[in-house]
């Protein structure tokens, strides 16, 4: 993470596609404003959009791979909404980026997007094209 002087705005560069490193002719300037414990608080992963708030995602999740969920949760905001004998439905508060859908879909059908309507669109839409993909 940096300033980016171009653009006004942190930078969030990976360090595994960095091609190749020159001296810069600018000084350093020492963070002193920003919290990263904070700033990083509302999402999972390191992708945030200033712009947007955080949203409640609520989650259904199967009771096979819940003790995972439960031992390692998804997100610090991870509150139980409601448990049965089935699946367990769990609750974040949370910007919604690409790092929580990889980590969602990373469990396929064992996690069901129940909340915001618009997430579970776009899951809908991505495993239909998944599912198309090997028709």
């Amino acid at each position: 993470m940096g300033f980016n002087d171009t653009y006004k705005a942190l930078s969030n560069l990976a360090i595994d596609r960095i091609i190749s490193i020159t001296n810069s002719q600018e000084h350093y300037i020492q963070n002193r404003d920003i919290n990263f414990d904070e700033f990083f608080e509302d999402v999972v992963g390191v992708s945030i959009n200033p712009s947007e708030s955080t949203e409640k995602v609520v989650i259904k999740i199967s009771k096979d791979v819940w003790p995972y969920i439960e031992s390692k949760p998804l997100h610090g905001s991870q509150k139980i909404k409601n448990k049965t004998d089935n699946y367990i439905e769990i609750e974040l508060d949370v910007q919604v980026n690409h790092e929580l859908m990889a980590l969602l879909f990373s469990y396929m059908d064992a996690v069901e997007i129940i909340e915001p309507l618009a997430l579970r669109e776009k899951f809908k839409t991505i495993s239909e094209s998944i599912s198309n993909q090997y028709l």
